[in-house]
């Protein structure tokens, strides 16, 4: 049987630190993990998302992050997430699914929002 692992490892550009904490604590609800001072942990759930800032010349650019794999947050209120997101700035993505809401994450990648349950 194989299943997922719950640690995640993006690498963004450092100038957007601020961004993504804002964007996992204040949009998400991610609590900040204990960590080394380069690597910014966040937990979601039993999920851990390192978060590891370099250079902007080390990060990929947001048109390669798209091509990345997507991800799915559920969340209990869509709609007040979506609020959060757009307080944040968090740029919308089309995509052929109506059903769902998608996102790109700032330095990270795509994710759609579904209801929890």
């Amino acid at each position: 049987m194989t299943t997922i692992g719950r640690n995640m490892k993006w690498t963004v550009d450092q100038a957007l630190r601020e961004k993504v904490r804002a964007f996992f604590v204040d949009a998400l609800g991610a609590t900040v993990a204990p960590g080394p001072p380069h690597i910014d942990l966040y937990r979601i759930d039993g999920c851990q998302f390192g978060i590891f800032p370099v250079e902007a010349k080390d990060a990929l650019r947001p048109d390669e992050l798209r091509k990345a794999p997507w991800l799915e947050f559920l969340v209990d209120d869509v709609e007040a997430t979506i609020v959060k997101l757009g307080a944040l700035g968090v740029e919308e993505v089309e995509y052929t699914d109506r059903e769902h809401r998608y996102f790109q994450a700032p330095g990270g990648p795509v994710f759609r929002l579904a209801k929890t349950g």
